[in-house]
């Protein structure tokens, strides 16, 4: 070492700072384009489920509303409510004439 060829190189230093002002910009919502994304939009819940979903919330309320006032009886709610399960009605309205059929 003294005669110098033996050469101490001194100690790298590893510093967090590139590190954190990368996480800075990443909650600034930078670097998120379409290459850093792992899963698709639909990974967590698809499109289709999601619009059963809705649609038999409103179903189930306006069965629920018809109910309360005194619209239906209780066996047409719950032979409606089987049927908005197994997919005879498309929609609100679908149920608000077929409810009409079944009281009359």
């Amino acid at each position: 070492m003294k005669d110098g060829f033996i050469i101490r190189k001194p100690s790298r230093i590893h510093s967090r700072a590139c590190a954190m002002s990368l996480n800075e910009e990443n909650i600034k919502g930078c670097h998120s384009g379409y290459s850093k994304r792992n899963s698709i939009r639909e990974a967590k819940l698809g499109t289709k489920v999601l619009l059963w979903i809705t649609r038999m919330s409103v179903l189930r309320r306006s069965l629920s509303k018809f109910r309360e006032a005194n619209k239906i009886d209780e066996h047409v709610y719950h032979d409606m409510y089987i049927k908005a399960k197994c997919n005879v009605f498309k929609n609100k309205c679908v149920l608000q004439v077929q409810g009409r059929e079944d009281t009359l």
